[in-house]
């Protein structure tokens, strides 16, 4: 998510000017400024004021600083402005960039600051109903009226918005600022929207306002020159492009640091010493690494992997990543294997890709099991052997957290649907189930006796659950806040719970509250007792670790132990030492008489889940997929088994059918066998999560983008990547190819639809086109000739590319376009919104001729099957649906995982339908027939 990365940086520049005693008092997207990677950065402390070193707080300063992003006490202009104004407002740049929209709106000045003063901005989930509530805590606190209610620094409140899991937080992209409509904007020839363009800054929202800028990056998103408008006529297909050429970005070419505008600042900032920060957005190739001393970056090439890999290990346990259906009967040749209208019904689980997100880790109290609890459910696995026992999957959403019974004969689950499931793990059935909360139940574990479940959940409550009885649960506690971690005493004497406010609650046997501490400036999401009863672990979002005594007011210990979250806490037996899992792709062995610690350090992503096997051996597994288990005397790793999977943003197949890929949350794209039975290659390189991607024509070579806007062109037989084609100013949401695999097109959150000539990447050239808001989807026309593009604010517009030139405006969608798939003949179009339709367009009428309604929620991608009779679509509520194309009726609807579906992809034979989930899964069907191996 890149609104965690840019909010991250301007923390970081915030805290280094506090600790300066500078208080910024106008932090505002003009005052944000964009290097060409991307890199965020400070600027304009123009009003910045030294702060009173007695107070660390300004007063009398007057009323100072931009209306729709000024906090209270500086509205007020008498009372003391400290650097948590500077968290206001970075709450309302946060608020902007999620939703488009600043917090409070009005038509003059005086009645904005009023509402800073007095009104409770709108909740987030208003304009963004897909945020997870956790996201709408941390802005409600950042946007406290009285500065103590806020978090005490910026970096605390970055902390917690990173520790928001991703499958949570992978919003589409929004556009901060819809510029004029095209009739207002200037007209200019067609060769001034020729070559590359620079990075900009963002403008100011308050002005629109931009810093000075060299002569040749002088344009703004708003002053793009517009295309020219011309009735529809179809185009010949592609020529040569009349474009300028522009230097070759690949993986060899040196890049030179440059800040576009805000140079007097940029001075300013650097004999200061506050603007120089670790470079989060830089690319493995670029030089931010060494000028940081950061590690490091890995290899450009990619890795060929297999099931398992096995490092420092006397044996290994292969683990498949994919399983195949019982039910699905090979018959080579079969032409009754192409889906059709007639035999859609009849589809059946070809293979399942991943195992889903990996959101935490326990080993059973008794027996030899170890439960993995994530995006597909429960996976079980032999504690020793680590193979896999059973599959537990009753859950609609993801399952964010469980707890083993005493005797390890029953799991209990909870999800983001507000279930808890209770399992007996013989018999692979549901033997209970519990509802009551209102919102994500956080966290759930188990009474020491065995018969009652305590949870926690976003709707402020805490639960007990009669675990034989059933019924609808007790409330032990209710909150204004959410609850995010709970525990038990183990022998029982009571039990403690973690607040979003960093408060710790501690509570007596009969449920009385007997202390209530402030264990941290940031929420305690996860704890921990040792067996012995007397301590507690707590580790928080800002990656603080404190030791308690039950009941005590005063930590026993207290240590930064991770950079980041802290995700999760394991006790040994013996109580002697601590495991800590985070957010840094770190997990660490604690040895809690000295606090010192063995680093896990093998990950390559952050670290969601820990647990002791036994005395000498540990478990860890997070974002990356990967388990590994490690020697906890020396941290050497003894095992890793691969399977599980991050969040799949993008999928695609190949056009000679041969193989697939899938673009994930951890910064790489995948490559598979149709089959879905081996992973080929693992293309890692991207600074970002890889957002879009797409097969060249001949299969030979896949374009990856990513939410940094890079953009990267790989070899598909070897893995290497050939060049880094180019860059957006933001998230590139889709990318494409003509029919030819000459030239390959882009579209981004920066407005702007990039088509890049692959022909001579020595010189690679392309043409812009502008759009009126985000770039959401773009798809060439089959004989090249078209281009249709789709953007935030619903428009859809077909393009003779070529001449720069839009032949159609089509504006019945109400929301965002998601994609755009056309009809393999090229007669017609298909589209998918926001807006919960599926839109079957008439070229020639220049309308829609079908309208599909039955998602619930955003339709976030559309594929029309090869022989044209169907269209498949994906949405935000976990289902495949697959329409007659001819009719608009549906004809079969299918699970398509735990979280949203964000791709659906048909063979080219028409004989398996892709699509691919924020679960960590990938689905394949087919008919209960397997075709045919591709040549």
């Amino acid at each position: 998510m890149p609104e965690i990365l840019i909010i991250n940086r301007l923390a970081q520049a915030l805290d280094h000017a506090h600790e300066h005693q500078v208080i910024h008092r106008d932090l505002k997207p003009g005052n944000v400024l964009f290097d060409q990677y991307e890199n965020a950065y400070l600027s304009d402390f123009g009003i910045a004021r030294l702060v009173d070193q007695e107070t660390k707080s300004l007063t009398g300063s007057g009323v100072i600083g931009t209306p729709a992003f000024m906090s209270p006490e500086q509205i007020y202009g008498d009372r003391p402005v400290d650097r948590r104004s500077d968290v206001y407002a970075l709450g309302t740049l946060l608020y902007l960039m999620l939703s488009g929209k600043t917090p409070f709106d009005a038509d003059t000045p005086a009645k904005l600051m009023m509402q800073h003063l007095l009104e409770r901005p709108p909740d987030i989930r208003h304009w963004r109903p897909d945020l997870p509530p956790a996201l709408a805590d941390i802005i409600e606190q950042a946007l406290a009226k009285e500065p103590d209610e806020r978090f005490p620094r910026a970096s605390a409140l970055a902390a917690a918005l990173a520790a928001v899991p991703q499958s949570e937080a992978t919003p589409p992209p929004v556009t901060m600022r819809t510029p004029p409509p095209i009739s207002q904007r200037p007209k200019v020839t067609p060769a001034e929207e020729t070559g590359p363009l620079p990075a900009l800054p963002v403008e100011d929202e308050a002005t629109g306002d931009l810093p000075e800028l060299p002569s040749e990056a002088r344009h703004s998103i708003k002053e793009m020159p517009p295309p020219l408008i011309q009735p529809r006529a179809r185009p010949v297909p592609p020529k040569a492009l009349p474009v300028a050429p522009i230097a070759a970005e690949s993986a060899s070419t040196p890049r030179n640091w440059r800040l576009y505008g805000g140079i007097a600042a940029l001075v300013f900032l650097v004999l200061a010493g506050l603007f120089w920060l670790p470079s989060l957005f830089a690319g493995p190739d670029e030089p931010g690494d060494a000028v940081t001393g950061f590690p490091s970056p890995p290899s450009n090439t990619a890795t060929p992997t297999s099931a398992v890999t096995a490092t420092n290990a006397s044996e290994t346990t292969p683990q498949p990543t994919a399983t195949v259906a019982a039910n699905v009967t090979a018959r080579p040749g079969a032409e009754e294997a192409v889906i059709t209208a007639a035999n859609v019904a009849e589809l059946v689980t070809y293979a399942q890709i991943g195992r889903g997100t990996i959101e935490e880790i326990l080993r059973a109290p008794a027996g030899d099991l170890l439960a993995v609890a994530g995006g597909d459910g429960l996976w079980l696995y032999d504690a020793i052997t680590l193979e896999t026992v059973a599959h537990l999957d009753g859950h609609a959403r993801t399952v964010r957290t469980a707890a083993w019974s005493p005797d390890g004969r029953l799991i209990a689950s909870a999800s983001d649907d507000g279930a808890i499931l209770v399992w007996d793990v013989a018999a692979g059935e549901i033997i209970q189930q519990f509802s009551g909360h209102t919102d994500w139940v956080r966290a759930l574990r188990w009474s020491p006796d065995g018969a009652s479940l305590l949870s926690g959940s976003s709707d402020g409550t805490v639960r007990l659950w009669d675990v034989g009885a059933g019924g609808p649960g007790v409330t032990m506690a209710a909150f204004t806040v959410s609850v995010r971690s709970v525990a038990w005493a183990p022998a029982g004497q009571g039990w403690a719970a973690g607040l979003q406010t960093g408060e710790l609650v501690f509570y007596g046997p009969a449920g009385a509250e007997q202390a209530r501490v402030q264990a941290d400036d940031s929420p305690i999401i996860t704890l921990a007792w040792a067996d012995d009863s007397n301590r507690l672990a707590a580790g928080s979002i800002d990656g603080q670790l404190s030791l308690w005594e039950a009941a005590g007011s005063t930590p026993i210990v207290e240590v930064n132990a991770h950079l980041g979250a802290i995700f999760s806490l394991s006790w040994s037996a013996d109580g002697a030492r601590l495991l800590t899992s985070g957010n840094d792709n770190m997990a660490r062995i604690w040895n809690v008489a000295t606090m010192t610690a063995t680093e896990l350090n093998g990950h390559t992503a952050p670290v969601t889940g820990g647990a002791w096997l036994d005395e000498n051996s540990v478990i860890t597994g997070g974002i990356d997929g990967v388990l590994r288990l490690w020697a906890s005397n020396n941290g050497s790793v003894q095992r890793q088994i691969e399977g599980h999977m991050t969040s799949i943003n993008s999928a695609a197949w190949a056009p000679n059918g041969a193989i697939l890929a899938l673009g994930l949350s951890d910064d790489s794209a995948r490559i598979w066998s149709a089959d879905g039975q081996a992973e080929l290659l693992n293309l890692a390189g991207h600074s970002s999560w890889v957002s879009s991607l797409s097969f060249a024509p001949d299969s030979s070579r896949l374009l990856t983008a990513d939410f940094n806007g890079q953009i990267r062109l790989w070899d598909t037989e070897s893995g290497d990547m050939i060049t880094r084609l180019g860059t957006h100013r933001a998230i590139v949401n889709s990318v494409g190819w003509s029919v030819d695999g000459q030239y390959a097109a882009s579209g981004g959150k920066d407005q702007l639809v990039r088509i890049w000539d692959t022909a001579d990447l020595s010189q690679p050239q392309f043409i812009t086109l502008t759009h009126t808001a985000s770039v959401e989807a773009l798809a060439f026309s089959p004989d090249g000739a078209l281009l249709a593009t789709g953007a935030a604010d619903g428009t859809l517009l077909i393009w003779d590319w070529q001449e720069r030139l839009i032949l159609s405006r089509l504006d019945e969608h109400r929301e965002a376009i998601r994609a755009i798939s056309w009809l393999p003949d090229g007669t017609r179009l298909a589209t998918s919104s926001n807006d919960g339709t599926v839109r079957i367009w008439d070229l020639d009428a220049e309308a829609s001729e079908l309208v599909l309604r039955e998602h619930d929620g955003w339709v976030n991608s559309v594929s029309w099957s090869p022989n044209g009779q169907l269209l498949a679509s994906g949405g935000f509520d976990g289902t495949v649906n697959i329409w007659s194309a001819s009719t608009g009726e549906l004809l079969h609807a299918l699970p398509g995982g735990h979280y949203a579906v964000w791709a659906v992809s048909w063979s080219p034979d028409g004989t398996i339908l892709l699509a691919g989930s924020g679960d960590g899964t990938a689905h394949l069907w087919s008919l209960p027939i397997i075709p045919s191996a591709p040549n």
